[in-house]
């Protein structure tokens, strides 16, 4: 082969690798774009039966504002005072569009904060957390992790640059995670710093989840974390309280449960009722409260319980959920489950 052969060869391969290098930009661009995400939403999201199938589907096609509000932590505050009290509520210490508007001097030694436009994200400032822990100075790749840090660690400026690159991101769609949570997208975004609420031996307080459907509580999960952002056990009780044999199952791992309630039955079913009196607008929902040395407070209200990626186990107590669960919306409106 001549010299000219060659090179000529050589500027075909070189031409067809751009080529196909282009090509192969092109798709995973678009494997990545939200354009994709929703469209692969819509695709999970079709014939639903299960729990999480349903969770899933009301992702891809439910429009209620009202899922905007529950999903918005600062929205959702005047949503909880009209509906049931203002008592159920953390107290607020700051509400702000922008961390520089925080005045740190002012706070307590233990706080709580957060962006009210996504999940995860959350400053917990404490006297429990480990000294040697301290804020990253850059906010480079740090998504939506959560920090738990020492009062004395609390470095206001590096707060700040924290709470304001959180403000920039977009938590209804993540790319990459193929996810869309439509009622992030429209939230007008804010910062929220509340009170820290204290469990046992100044760890995180109890948490009782409490599936809503058709505005009645199917039942109630105990969620009892071992730190702030560590490990967890869970119980699965019915609406009277009674312990279910059910399991939960996310990423292929079961969580650890256990067997005890530890509320008395007249607290019990005060939480029920206002897990209810909350949950009674949309079909359905997960109304998460917290119990604090007898002192009823409100968590959240979740639209998307782990974006329908668990499941309880065993699968027939996911089909018997889903099957209590009518969508008014999307392709599948008001079909028997």
């Amino acid at each position: 082969m001549s010299a000219g052969e060659k090179l000529l060869k050589s500027t075909t391969v070189r031409g067809r690798l751009r080529r196909y290098f282009r090509v192969l930009a092109k798709i995973l661009a678009l494997r990545y774009s939200r354009a994709f995400a929703e469209w692969n939403s819509h695709r999970r999201g079709r014939a639903p039966v299960t729990y999480s199938e349903k969770v899933r589907y009301r992702m891809a096609w439910d429009t209620n504002p009202s899922l905007t509000t529950f999903a918005d932590k600062i929205a959702v505050r005047a949503f909880v005072a009209e509906v049931a009290g203002p008592q159920f509520l953390t107290e607020a210490f700051a509400i702000c569009s922008r961390a520089e508007e925080v005045r740190w001097g002012e706070l307590p030694r233990q706080y709580v904060c957060k962006v009210n436009h996504g999940s995860g994200a959350i400053i917990v400032v404490t006297e429990a957390a480990d000294r040697s822990v301290h804020l990253p100075s850059t906010t480079a790749r740090l998504g939506w992790a959560p920090f738990t840090i020492h009062p004395d660690n609390a470095d206001p400026v590096r707060m700040e640059a924290i709470l304001n690159y959180w403000l920039g991101l977009d938590y209804s769609w993540r790319p990459g995670s193929g996810v869309v949570e439509r009622a992030y997208r429209d939230i007008t975004r804010g910062i929220l710093i509340e009170e820290l609420l204290d469990g046992v031996a100044g760890g995180p307080p109890d948490d009782y989840k409490f599936v809503v459907i058709a505005g009645r509580v199917r039942h109630v999960e105990r969620l009892i974390r071992t730190s702030f952002g560590g490990g967890y056990v869970v119980g699965f009780f019915d609406r009277e309280g009674l312990l279910l044999p059910i399991d939960w199952e996310l990423k292929g791992v079961r969580c650890t449960v256990t067997d005890s309630l530890a509320l008395g039955a007249e607290e019990f079913r005060e939480l029920v009722e206002l897990a209810e009196a909350l949950g009674a607008g949309v079909d359905a929902t997960r109304v998460d409260l917290y119990s604090v040395n007898g002192r009823t407070v409100f968590g959240e209200l979740t639209n998307y319980p782990s974006a329908g990626s668990g499941k309880y186990l065993p699968h027939s107590f996911e089909v018997e959920l889903g099957s209590d669960w009518h969508p008014g919306y999307g392709p599948h409106a008001h079909e028997p489950a």
